[in-house]
């Protein structure tokens, strides 16, 4: 913190923005250290604004030891007493992710979304990311036992740190069944370049893509960030939806239980209404949620064709909707930029 606020207060700026918006981190565990920043700025530069930039995920960020789930409360509401407010001269909360993959796809040209949808193709789409979620290698698991995988593109990144972290999520395999499974399985579609970190993970934040691999497929399950089924947690939402809707995709989401509701209350049409298990996102167990996922997945692909005209309306309306959001979270950073008579063009 320390080097940090050295590194910010040496140009002596006169604005100082301090962002947190690639992670859903509990505030418990920042909030102290931002406070310890915000403090050391001042101390060097007393005179110097300090605007906070957070991910929306923050915004109705509710404690349900203190705060009954009836009850709206705001970020800054509940939070007043442990940030410095006074010191804060705005707080601005912003899609980041519908943002930051607007930027790279849209105005930085890094991929080439898919402008159209057809329902006469008959795979979907399943790219899991960092393979260690249940909505991940145990979701592939089980559209493999349901014999799904023949119609499906998916991918699934393995090494020794994943072999380790993915095995108690397939505790049902021996360890020769399991070796197996992930050998068979094993797969980069597009053959995207993956970051191996130190410590043994993968970064890939989805961008740039093969834009065939979304225009070949009929429908996409959305493997989230997260799978939480805990109401306590704000619903997060993050690229890998928005690349579904950019890219003119209708979804199935396996993510936080309340995940379309979320994207409802933004807006976005959710095509629930034309699957088996309609209410798949409100299912608190994790297993008979990825249960209900399959059993969705397995529906559609037979009966998408059942409600072309709808879903080709909802999959425009919600292309419109993302170019909306993306606009509207650019407004309110602009009016940021300007209030502190900054140049939004650099």
């Amino acid at each position: 913190i320390h080097e940090l606020a050295q590194k910010i207060t040496a140009t002596k700026p006169e604005v100082v923005f301090l962002l947190l918006c690639w992670e859903r981190v509990d505030p418990a565990h920042w909030l102290v250290k931002l406070n310890k920043l915000i403090t050391l700025i001042e101390q060097s530069i007393p005179h110097t604004k300090i605007e906070l930039i957070l991910d929306s995920v923050y915004q109705y960020w509710i404690d349900p030891c203190t705060i009954k789930d009836s009850v709206h409360v705001t970020f800054i509401d509940f939070f007043a007493d442990v940030i410095k407010l006074d010191n804060v001269e705005h707080v601005t909360f912003i899609d980041f992710f519908a943002v930051l993959l607007w930027h790279r796809v849209v105005e930085l040209e890094q991929s080439s979304p898919c402008q159209e949808w057809s329902h006469s193709n008959k795979n979907f789409l399943f790219l899991t990311g960092k393979p260690d979620k249940i909505n991940r290698i145990r979701l592939l698991y089980k559209f493999h036992q349901q014999h799904l995988l023949s119609r499906s593109t998916w991918s699934l990144f393995h090494n020794d740190y994943y072999k380790k972290q993915c095995r108690p999520l397939l505790n049902e395999l021996t360890d020769k069944e399991y070796t197996e499974f992930i050998n068979q399985h094993i797969c980069n579609p597009d053959n995207v370049v993956i970051t191996d970190k130190p410590n043994g993970t993968i970064h890939y934040s989805g961008v740039p893509f093969d834009t065939l691999l979304y225009q070949n497929s009929v429908f996409q399950v959305v493997s989230e960030t997260s799978f939480l089924n805990k109401l306590n947690l704000p619903v997060w939402i993050t690229e890998k939806t928005w690349l579904a809707i950019l890219n003119n995709r209708p979804f199935i989401i396996a993510g936080d239980s309340g995940a379309l509701k979320k994207l409802k209350q933004l807006g976005f049409k959710t095509f629930d209404q034309y699957l088996l298990v309609k209410d798949y996102d409100n299912i608190d167990d994790n297993e008979h949620r990825l249960d209900a996922i399959v059993k969705n997945t397995n529906y559609w692909l037979s009966n998408i064709s059942n409600n072309v005209i709808q879903i080709q309306n909802d999959i425009k309306h919600n292309f419109q909707q993302f170019c909306q959001l993306v606009n509207q979270n650019q407004i309110k950073l602009t009016k940021r930029i300007v209030a502190n008579g900054l140049d939004c063009k650099t």
